[in-house]
């Protein structure tokens, strides 16, 4: 025998996410987003498929009254919604203890039905996903500090470094006027002027020699 389905938009949320969220999550969702008369309407259905199932619920009677009606909660406005939406989450709780069977539900109309909820996660699986992620940052940063301290990667460094320097404050010969007057020239921080390299080539022009660091 196929499984009824019945058009029940709040049903239709509300189980499918008992047992994906807490249940303090679920009544409040439950209780802002419908209406007392949608609360009021889900008790007696549920209460209805309890009737037709005639099997003994543990913990059914504090729901129901003596003639099997639910039993609606007093007050108003977001207080009474909130105890009923307990109770509707706490009766479907009962049920699927209990063994009870319940007919599929379903929704024609999207627009009221809450947005979908993140489904709730336990204190220790959230530890252990920290607990993990944390131990792979600490391999990285072992990995990376290790890579620094290594002699051949320093090495390599320095040499690079130097090779580098040298290029960029490579003199060799520069003239100076012809008129045999010296005159200074700018000098790096890292280049000396040899005086004693200095000659005076073929047509009579004196030349400064300097040498790097």
């Amino acid at each position: 025998m196929a499984t009824p389905v019945i058009i029940n938009k709040l049903l239709y949320f509300t189980i499918f996410y008992s047992k994906r969220v807490t249940k303090s999550q679920l009544c409040d969702v439950v209780a802002s987003f419908y209406h007392t008369d949608e609360l009021s309407s889900v008790k007696s259905l549920l209460c209805q498929t309890a009737a037709c199932s005639r099997i003994t619920i543990d913990g059914w009677s504090k729901f129901v009254n003596n003639k099997g009606a639910p039993i609606h909660r007093k007050g108003y406005g977001v207080i009474r919604r909130a105890a009923e939406a307990d109770d509707i989450v706490s009766m479907i709780t009962v049920i699927n203890a209990n063994g009870v069977p319940l007919p599929s539900f379903a929704s024609l109309d999207p627009s009221r039905v809450p947005p979908p909820l993140i489904p709730t996660v336990t204190n220790d699986t959230a530890m252990g996903d920290v607990v993990r992620s944390l131990d792979a940052i600490s391999k990285r940063l072992d990995a990376l500090d290790s890579r620094r301290s290594s002699p051949l990667t320093q090495g390599f460094e320095c040499v690079s470094g130097q090779q580098a320097e040298a290029q960029e404050y490579t003199y060799t010969w520069h003239n100076v006027s012809s008129d045999c007057t010296q005159r200074a020239l700018p000098t790096p921080a890292n280049v000396m002027p040899l005086v004693d390299q200095t000659s005076t080539s073929g047509s009579g022009e004196t030349v400064l020699g300097w040498n790097c660091l």
